[in-house]
């Protein structure tokens, strides 16, 4: 491109920096893209929820992880310090993702985003279902089926979209094959099978996730 032109684009964050309203308008730089300013409607209805005792069933039927239940319900009035929020840009689309999960563990089981401009449900999971964020820019899920069955797969959140692409995967079945449990797929529909020494290798790679650093509800 035109050297002039492309001083410009490198400096376009600056100059959005500096933008001044007009007509007695208001302008603040980033605003619209945090996610103090995009859910906080959302976290507020879902500890209203959890205030109210709404059993796990119903957080299940609205979308939620039904642990929720049971970590206020054996926690009484500390319920809420052990649930956590946390905001991360995970798609690099300058709009913050939210993503509500345990503090203890510190895994998420819930991802909402912005979808045309309203906060939107990606998925839900649990403690059996849980989800990280891998290398700061790609959302991994570890599940757990039981002692035969578990596995990760790491995925790409599409920008103003709650559609989740995947990258890779691995798991571990000893129902598919006693006597070759481990595969590997890119598509979650074709499975090929590897070795354990391969397998091994792509957990220990794999198994690095950024720390969402969680606040509590409380």
């Amino acid at each position: 491109m035109p050297e002039d032109f492309e001083k410009i684009y490198e400096s376009k964050m600056s100059i959005i920096e500096n933008m001044t309203a007009t007509n007695g308008g208001v302008f603040t730089f980033g605003a619209g893209t945090k996610g103090e300013d995009l859910y906080a409607d959302t976290l507020s209805s879902f500890i209203g929820l959890l205030k109210d005792g709404t059993d796990a069933s119903k957080l299940e039927e609205m979308g939620f992880a039904p642990d929720y239940y049971a970590i206020v319900s054996e926690n009484g009035d500390d319920g809420l310090s052990k649930i956590g929020y946390a905001y991360m840009d995970i798609n690099n689309d300058g709009i913050d993702e939210l993503f509500i999960g345990d503090m203890e563990s510190g895994v998420a089981y819930d991802i909402f985003t912005m979808v045309d401009r309203t906060p939107t449900h990606v998925v839900s999971g649990g403690a059996r279902d849980r989800y990280y964020i891998y290398e700061g820019s790609f959302i991994c899920n570890e599940y757990s089926g039981g002692a035969n069955e578990s596995g990760w797969t790491v995925y790409n959140l599409e920008p103003n979209s709650t559609d989740l692409v995947v990258q890779w995967g691995y798991k571990y079945d000893g129902y598919e094959s006693e006597d070759k449990p481990w595969f590997q797929t890119y598509d979650l529909n074709e499975w090929t099978s590897i070795t354990e020494d391969e397998y091994k290798e792509a957990l220990e790679q794999t198994n690095s996730y950024t720390d969402f650093g969680f606040k509590p509800l409380s």
